[in-house]
């Protein structure tokens, strides 16, 4: 189920989704227009990213995150999985979609465990529906970590 609901964050529109195929919780679709409060490198013009875009960045995603963390010095204390796809299921996730200089679309995927939904509540409310998370904490009660796919080689990266 592709289920969509608009939200206005600072002047642009996001979607919230779930598909039952790929996690359990939600997913926040950002609108090319929207701005978001960090700097991505490389950026020719983002894009709102579709179904198609989620689906095969989320299969990208699962099949290659234990390779990208072993092999990525930025993500070395990040861990080894037995169950991406279980692991992550239970994480809510925001997208990010741009095209970069090369003319490849790529991505960003925000995961935010929310198995303690109170626990994330306390510190972020409903913000995660219409604005990008940037937390910052000595040690969160829960785990975040940001990914970016490039769609076009079909490749995960720990940096974007």
């Amino acid at each position: 189920m592709f289920g969509q609901k608009n939200h206005k964050a600072d002047s642009a529109l996001t979607k919230i989704i779930k598909i039952d195929s790929l996690f359990n919780c939600f997913g926040v679709v950002f609108s090319g227009e929207y701005t978001p409060p960090i700097e991505i490198h490389n950026v020719a013009q983002r894009f709102t990213p579709i179904e198609a875009d989620i689906v095969a960045s989320e299969q990208i995603f699962v099949s290659q995150y234990n390779q990208e963390n072993k092999a990525t010095e930025a993500r070395s204390g990040a861990k080894v999985l037995d169950d991406e796809k279980k692991y992550f299921s239970k994480f809510n996730r925001q997208y990010l979609g741009y095209t970069d200089k090369n003319g490849n679309r790529n991505l960003i995927i925000h995961l935010f465990d929310y198995s303690k939904k109170n626990v994330v509540k306390k510190y972020v409310g409903n913000s995660w529906k219409t604005s990008f998370l940037i937390l910052f904490s000595d040690i969160l009660p829960f785990e975040i970590v940001t990914y970016r796919v490039d769609l076009t080689e079909k490749k995960l990266y720990a940096t974007f």
